[in-house]
């Protein structure tokens, strides 16, 4: 069976989610060195945080509203974002 330059993968196989995820991550080689998009970091802490308001939610409710405020705050810092970036 022929074979691809791409990780030996033979010909027809379904593994094509795997390169085009190295495909992606390829360039991410010096991502140490890149600017980090704000968006999307704030993104990224919006759904941590959210993740934590539905843990907390079921062992301290006053807990998980404290942080569904913050997660509110920084959704409309999203929100804000976007705005600015269409104009």
């Amino acid at each position: 069976m022929a074979k691809n330059s791409f990780r030996e993968l033979p010909v027809g196989t379904n593994n094509w989610h795997i390169y085009l995820s190295y495909i992606q991550n390829r360039n991410n080689m010096f991502g140490l060195f890149r600017k980090k998009d704000p968006l999307s970091e704030l993104q990224k802490k919006y759904e941590k945080t959210m993740a934590e308001v539905h843990k907390l939610s079921h062992v301290n409710r006053k807990k998980a509203d404290l942080l569904m405020a913050e997660a509110d705050n920084i959704a409309r810092q999203i929100e804000a974002l976007k705005k600015a970036k269409n104009r």
